[in-house]
């Protein structure tokens, strides 16, 4: 696992295939403080995870191509 920083300020601490964010990761968006840590899938959101917000709300649970799911 490498960690990416892009050039908004944000960072991925994850895995890269073929230029995507692929499996187990953690994002950072810089300006807000977000943070998702959980499974990618070309680029987006998939699977188990779980999104963060610096207000204290958590959301833990499936998220389908970039969208938290159920």
């Amino acid at each position: 696992m490498d960690k990416f920083w892009l050039d908004n300020g944000d960072s991925f601490y994850g895995c890269h295939v073929n230029g995507l964010r692929e499996g187990y990761g953690v994002y950072t968006w810089e300006k807000s403080k977000t943070k998702y840590e959980g499974n990618w899938e070309k680029n987006k959101e998939e699977g188990k995870g779980k999104i963060s917000w610096t207000n204290g709300n958590i959301f833990e649970g499936e998220f389908q191509d970039g969208k938290r799911h159920g």
